[in-house]
């Protein structure tokens, strides 16, 4: 079969093109690897799952439509299932691999599932990866007190703690609001290197973020380890 389009990613970005390319267009695919887990034995494991990480935001309040915010996870679903309505075929959980281009001018799509799928047209959509911290602990205490991405469970379960965040664009502006709501949580914002809050994160949180009494912003900092046994018990930081 010969596609008019192939996405690859299945993030915003590749809904939304997915959404508009089904909307004009017949024999439209989608193609994501979906969730991935490791086992405790090590085996790697792949679920379905759009979305990219836009799933992990608390609350997304600057999307047209929306004045109330919602969840990632939320509209995420509401795109993927106007994206199924509107025609476009998925294949998730599914890893594309390769891309040829074939002498017809058509292009080729090859997945570590053993798919093959001609198209006339490709968007890659790949969509992005957290940066990890490379300091000391941080690996080892990785879902014991260590998370990446924006949390969605209750804060309010936290109890009286402190959280430090890590990171100064929208996606911690997002985790810090959402944590802030459990008042009995001290919520430290570490901003890494020489730029400040305001020259990467939107001026609607940082607002939010300075009228809020019980988190404090830190700047040019670097962390330097974690430490803890068995749980994150320390963050080690230090001034550039």
């Amino acid at each position: 079969m010969l596609h008019n389009l192939v996405i690859v990613g299945g993030g915003p970005a590749g809904l939304s093109a997915a959404i508009n390319g089904a909307s004009e267009l017949d024999g439209v695919m989608l193609i994501e690897s979906g969730r991935k887990s490791v086992s405790a034995d090590g085996a790697v494991k792949h679920a379905r799952q759009l979305g990219g990480q836009a799933i992990g935001s608390a609350a997304i309040e600057n999307y047209l439509g929306f004045p109330k915010s919602i969840t990632g996870a939320s509209l995420m679903r509401l795109a993927e299932k106007q994206a199924i309505r509107l025609g476009t075929e998925i294949r998730c959980p599914e890893r594309a691999s390769s891309l040829e281009l074939l002498p017809d001018g058509t292009k080729l799509i090859r997945t570590k599932e053993g798919g093959e799928y001609r198209t006339k047209a490709v968007i890659l959509a790949n969509g992005l990866s957290y940066r990890k911290l490379e300091a000391p602990g941080i690996k080892d205490l990785l879902n014991c007190g260590v998370q990446y991405g924006a949390p969605t469970f209750n804060p309010h379960k936290l109890g009286k703690c402190t959280i430090c965040v890590v990171g100064g664009a929208n996606s911690a502006g997002q985790a810090v609001l959402h944590l802030a709501q459990n008042p009995d949580a001290t919520i430290k914002v570490l901003i890494r290197g020489t730029k400040t809050i305001e020259q990467q994160m939107s001026k609607y949180l940082i607002d939010r973020i300075k009228a809020s009494a019980n988190v404090e912003v830190l700047q040019g900092l670097s962390v330097v380890e974690a430490l803890g046994n068995g749980k994150l018990e320390r963050l080690v930081v230090e001034n550039l």
